[in-house]
Order: C-alpha cells, then structure tokens, then sequence
C-alpha cells in the first residue's frame, strides 16, 4: 500500500486568506528527571492550510463542523488532473474522464509559493458542482485555497455546494499524485460551533 500525503505543513511561513489569523505557536517547558518535557499551544485559523469548510462558514443555517457526517471524509475518491484548463473556473468540459466516485478531488496543478499570497487560483463553476451533484457525489476537493475564485463576491460556488448538500476539502497538495481512484482519508476535528478544521488528509493506492 502506498500513501499520499496531500496535506500542506502548517508553520509560521504558511500564507492564509487576507485578513484570517496567521498560524503562531508558543510553547514552555518543564523539568522531570533526567529529561526536559514540553507543552505549546496555537492561535490560527479555522482555514489554515488543508481544510473543510462547515457549512455554517457560509450559511448561517448550515452545520457547524462537529455535527457533519464523517461518511464523507472517508471513503474512495478519483483524483482528476484539470490541469489544462485555461479559464478562473474549472468547468464541466474540462473533464476528461468520467465521474466514477462520491468523492472528487481536482488536481489544478497548484503550485503556489506557500510563503506568499498568490490570488491566482482556480475555482469551480456552480454548473460543474450541480453536475457532479447529478451524479451522486457527496464531496469534492481542490488543491486550491477555495471552491471560489478570489473576490468571489456572493461566494456562488461555496452556496451551490450548501444547496446540494456537498461537503468540500481545500488547499490539498495533489502536485505528486497521478489521476485516478484512491481511499481518503481527511476527518476534521471536533471542535463544537466551529466554521471548519484543518485536516490531515491522505490518500491510500493499494496494489493492484
């Protein structure tokens, strides 16, 4: 079995959304015998790096993230490569391969410098979320910071996967990871009231 690892490292150099709380830790010490422990503690947001968003991030009636389903954080997803496509949002004709999953992680080929902001990004289009949505699937990822493109102003995208029900995963790292079917595995914490969680999401490619 192999393991993708599509999780950003958090440190004090990870970018986050303009006007969201930087990642910062601190820590102290404490003296047992012969060794030295230690105990730290982070302020951050909720959206630092990889991370689910809860529905009530953009819905004042959607679900704070320890009420969701983890169904969907677990389970196979298809990865696939929209790499080619030219315009801000990913659309239903730049699929290439057919929907096989519940589970859709898009692979823009992101390879933004984590030590700046780039608002640069893909997002994706409300009629792909209502197609994908036709075909039955419950969750989609992108390797971008949102499901919305920057300066998104009604955040459309981010409505229609509330509408449809779909849960969403963003920023992953899927520079490294070929197109096709995997076993996620990318569980938000419990944290009660919260608008979302960092995730350490991976993927599992088991021998054929």
């Amino acid at each position: 079995m192999k393991i993708y690892d599509i999780t950003k490292t958090i440190n004090k150099d990870l970018k986050v959304w303009p006007g969201d709380k930087e990642y910062e830790r601190n820590e102290s010490s404490f003296e047992l015998k012969d060794m030295t422990g230690h105990s730290s503690w982070i302020t951050a947001s909720l959206h630092t790096g990889t991370h689910v968003d809860a529905h009530w991030h953009y819905d004042s009636k959607g679900m704070s993230i320890e009420k969701h389903d983890l169904n969907n954080y677990i389970g196979k997803c298809q990865v696939i490569d929209v790499s080619h496509t030219k315009d801000k949002h990913i659309k239903i004709e730049d699929l290439r391969v057919d929907i096989s999953e519940e589970r859709i992680l898009f692979k823009t080929s992101n390879h933004m410098d984590e030590t700046k902001w780039d608002d640069n990004f893909k997002g994706i289009s409300v009629a792909l979320i209502h197609f994908l949505n036709d075909h039955g699937v419950k969750l989609i990822g992108i390797d971008t910071p949102s499901v919305d493109i920057y300066n998104a102003e009604t955040l459309s995208s981010h409505q229609a996967l509330y509408n449809c029900d779909i849960y969403n995963i963003e920023g992953l790292v899927l520079n490294d990871v070929p197109e096709g079917v995997y076993e996620l595995i990318a569980l938000p914490l419990k944290i009660e009231g919260a608008d979302g969680s960092p995730v350490r999401a991976v993927l599992l490619e088991y021998e054929k």
